[in-house]
């Protein structure tokens, strides 16, 4: 009779206590972003970017470096010959500071800029947002694609065959991709 009191007890202690519980060094941290940055730049490709960002704070905060501050500093359109009349892909080059709670737990793998906050740039470089665009009679919808970054950019598609065949890196990143992606592949 004992044993069943204590549980009883502790499974009510539970249902009171673990509602206020949160995992500690994920804190909610809203992603804002640089007023010049969103002028002309779509707003599922920010939407992309952002969801980009909270991955990368999720990821630093698992390491042991819980980000305080996160704002997208830049998305450069990277131009690139793979459009059609009605459909294309979009490349976005991402640019990010994420100011660390605890700047000395700083993962070694982090890029940081002047002012100690860490970059989008990584072991693999700065990271490229693709999106798959389709217009409508009435809309353009888009279709998020894959996250390249320029280490592998520079590895699979500044070949000698995919610069005879495309031209440049980016160009032959953002054709291949949507091969695989029209073929039902994701990259």
């Amino acid at each position: 009779m004992k044993t069943k009191a204590a549980i009883l007890t502790l499974a009510i202690l539970f249902l009171l206590i673990l509602p206020g519980c949160r995992e500690i060094g994920t804190p909610d941290v809203s992603v804002t972003v640089a007023a010049t940055v969103a002028d002309g730049i779509p707003e599922a490709a920010l939407d992309y970017a952002k969801d980009w960002v909270s991955v990368r704070i999720e990821e630093l905060s698992e390491a042991g470096c819980p980000v305080k501050e996160a704002e997208i500093t830049g998305m450069t359109r990277i131009g690139h010959g793979v459009v059609g009349l009605w459909s294309g892909v979009d490349m976005y080059e991402l640019a990010c500071a994420l100011t660390p709670a605890e700047p000395a737990k700083l993962p070694s793998e982090c890029t940081h800029d002047g002012d100690g906050r860490i970059t989008a740039a990584g072991k693999d470089g700065e990271p490229y947002l693709l999106l798959y665009w389709e217009e409508n009679d009435e809309e353009t919808t888009w279709e998020r694609m894959t996250v390249l970054y320029s280490a592998q950019i520079e590895a699979e598609y500044n070949t000698p065959e995919m610069l005879e065949k495309y031209g440049d890196p980016c160009t032959a990143a953002c054709a291949e991709v949507l091969n695989m992606f029209r073929a039902g592949g994701k990259s």
